[in-house]
């Protein structure tokens, strides 16, 4: 199931890179295929369906196919590689679109191989099966929103900064931001602590507090619904504390000398989890000013590589000029530990 030409090539490419060559310019092909169309649709909603449901030029409505990506990718135009779904059915995938921005051929490689090793589980919303040029049947996938690897299966954040970095060095900046948000989606602890710690200040009715933490919380975990209600919560109140505009309630949420972030003297000696619990404990007890305290704690003494992470995701926003990205981005590191750096952003 390997193309060995195509692993001629980049082989000859690798060596290139050594020689300091330039290699090829590519750029993914935003050539539409027979599906003429890309309804929307929820992934929680979609049923099932297995490689051997499949129809002909036709798009399985209301479906998704989940399977294991058991070949090398091979990448040129598009990129080709093969899935077995659950009942173990091979079928052929050309997908098209997903590396971000524009690379040269080697970098496009390496990227799609990173993400899509063998092994890697994948699900494709509505697939499309058409006929492909060697006259065998298999998936199309022209959108790359229809096409997603499954939580818990892509690379960890660490991994995923050290790769992000590599792309900005690069001056890649559109697939840093991807590497960069694709390990934060697998933080979980650091955004319910920013969410708990915003419901508590709401209790206290410290509302641009609540507010700039519910936002934080929903830049590395966008859709939990429990944060968005208290995002929400918390913007009508500061909006109304603010009737003069909302530049001036937007000042208020922004501005780190109004954040009150305690400095955490002495390292704490549970993990954690623990202080995550005992946070909570406090919550429950009503006593919000020590559940603060201790969610801010547990922040204080995270893994750096969320911080860093997010002061990445900010500069490489602001070299695309994405800047309402690259805001979000840098006041969601300045929630778990202001800096110069992340201030300056």
């Amino acid at each position: 199931m390997r193309d060995f030409g195509l692993e001629r090539d980049y082989e000859t490419m690798k060596v290139s890179k050594g020689e300091k060559s330039e290699g090829i310019a590519f750029a993914q092909s935003t050539v539409l295929g027979t599906k003429t169309d890309s309804a929307d649709f929820e992934w929680n909603s979609l049923s099932p369906i297995g490689a051997k449901g499949l129809k002909l030029f036709e798009s399985c409505k209301g479906s998704v196919l989940r399977g294991t990506i058991i070949a090398l990718p091979a990448v040129a135009t598009g990129i080709t590689t093969f899935l077995q779904d659950d009942s173990g059915v091979i079928v052929r995938i050309g997908l098209y679109n997903f590396v971000p921005g524009k690379m040269n051929r080697l970098d496009s490689t390496e990227y799609v191989r990173n993400r899509l090793r063998s092994g890697t589980k994948v699900e494709i919303a509505e697939p499309f099966t058409k006929i492909f040029f060697d006259g065998n049947r298999g998936v199309r996938i022209d959108d790359p929103r229809e096409f997603r690897i499954e939580e818990g299966h892509s690379s960890d954040l660490a991994s995923a900064r050290h790769k992000g970095n590599d792309f900005f060095r690069k001056k890649q900046f559109q697939a840093a931001v991807e590497s960069y948000t694709s390990g934060l989606q697998q933080e979980s602890l650091i955004p319910t602590l920013l969410s708990n710690r915003a419901q508590a200040f709401i209790n206290l009715e410290r509302w641009a507090d609540g507010l700039a933490d519910a936002a934080a919380s929903l830049t590395i975990r966008p859709g939990c619904e429990k944060t968005l209600h208290r995002y929400q919560k918390a913007t009508k109140q500061v909006l109304a504390q603010q009737e003069q505009s909302k530049s001036a309630a937007l000042r208020v949420v922004l501005e780190p000398n109004s954040w009150h972030s305690p400095e955490v003297t002495t390292p704490s000696p549970h993990s954690l989890e623990q202080l995550k619990n005992e946070g909570n404990e406090a919550f429950k007890n009503r006593d919000y000013e020590r559940a603060i305290e201790t969610y801010t704690t547990a922040l204080l003494a995270s893994d750096g590589n969320v911080r860093a992470v997010l002061g990445n995701w900010s500069q490489a926003s602001l070299e695309l000029r994405c800047y309402h990205e690259a805001l979000a981005a840098a006041a969601a590191s300045m929630r778990i530990w202001t800096d110069d750096k992340a201030i300056y952003r």
